[in-house]
């Protein structure tokens, strides 16, 4: 990072609205830099959400259709699914999400769930 927008990253960093990791922005809701349980294919590539909520709204964030992977994390079964701008396809049938009550980790930013 350029020392003349330090202030103004850790800013972000501090009103959760980025994370930063080593010195490096690592997740900017809902884009994670970094691998996560969370794939979604936009072509020309994977890319990644921070959580199941981020990939489940990118679709209508970006106006495209985009395919989502993960795993049950109950079972590992492997969830494929699409997501247009106007909802999920009828393959996500039967997908749930689940929100837990964050934890007291001092972790802001969610890369699971």
């Amino acid at each position: 990072m350029r020392p003349d927008g330090h202030d103004a990253i850790m800013a972000l960093d501090t009103d959760d609205l980025i994370r930063v990791r080593a010195g490096q922005v690592d997740m900017a809701y809902p884009f994670s830099a970094a691998p996560t349980p969370f794939a979604y294919a936009s072509p020309p590539r994977r890319r990644y959400a921070c959580c199941a909520t981020d990939a489940l709204g990118i679709a209508a964030m970006i106006g495209e259709p985009i395919d989502i992977t993960s795993a049950c994390h109950h079972c590992g079964e492997s969830l494929h699914f699409a997501a247009t701008p106007d909802g999920v396809g009828s393959n996500a049938e039967g997908v749930m999400v689940w929100f837990g009550k964050r934890g007291d980790d001092g972790c802001k930013a969610f890369d699971s769930l």
